[in-house]
Formats: C-alpha cells, sequence, structure tokens
C-alpha cells in the first residue's frame, strides 16, 4: 500500500497490520534484519501509542525504512514499502505537532 497516512487512527491500524505480517514472516523466515525492523516498529507503537510524536532522539535512532527496503524488497515488497511508508510518515510528522489523533 503506497497510499500517503492521513490520520493517526490509519497510522497505528497500518503500524499493528504491519506488525502481523512481520511477525508471520519471521516465523518462516528468522532473518536477523526483520528481528531488528520488528523490534524498532515495536518501539515506535510504544511511543505513538496515545497519539504523541515520538522525540527527535528516538526518530534519529530508527532505520527500519531503509532496513525494510534493502532486506524485504525481494521477499516481500509489499510490506517492504508499507514499512517505508510508516517511516515516511514519523519523518514528516512535524516537531511543532507533538499530538496527533
Amino acid at each position: 500500500m503506497d497510499k500517503k497516512i492521513e490520520t493517526f487512527t490509519e497510522f497505528r491500524s497500518r503500524l499493528v497490520e504491519a506488525t502481523k505480517r512481520l511477525e508471520t514472516l519471521m516465523k518462516r523466515d528468522p532473518d536477523p534484519s526483520y528481528a531488528s525492523i520488528l523490534k524498532q516498529i515495536q518501539q515506535v507503537a510504544e511511543w505513538t501509542s496515545k497519539g504523541f510524536r515520538p522525540r527527535d532522539e528516538d526518530l534519529t535512532r530508527l532505520s527500519f525504512g531503509m532496513l525494510a527496503s534493502r532486506n524485504l524488497d525481494d521477499t516481500d515488497q509489499p510490506l517492504a514499502r508499507e514499512l517505508y511508508m510508516i517511516a515516511d510518515t514519523l519523518s514528516h510528522w512535524p516537531s511543532a505537532h507533538t499530538e496527533w489523533k
């Protein structure tokens, strides 16, 4: 899904779905890069659980969008694109807009 994420509800829904898809993929292929992606998106889920933007220092530690592009694109291109869209949404979440509901 390459559709831009417009609302917080959509962000959360797509984050949850991507997490489930990655967990399923990891059962078939326990690649360490997938584990890293999963850990990062679980952290994102925790940081954003109440609609708040993650801190800048937290965002700079994230690399799951790049990892997905490099390591998932050949295995599950739709999931790789979805993770990239989630990462892109986080990077464009304005700092002045700390809460998104």
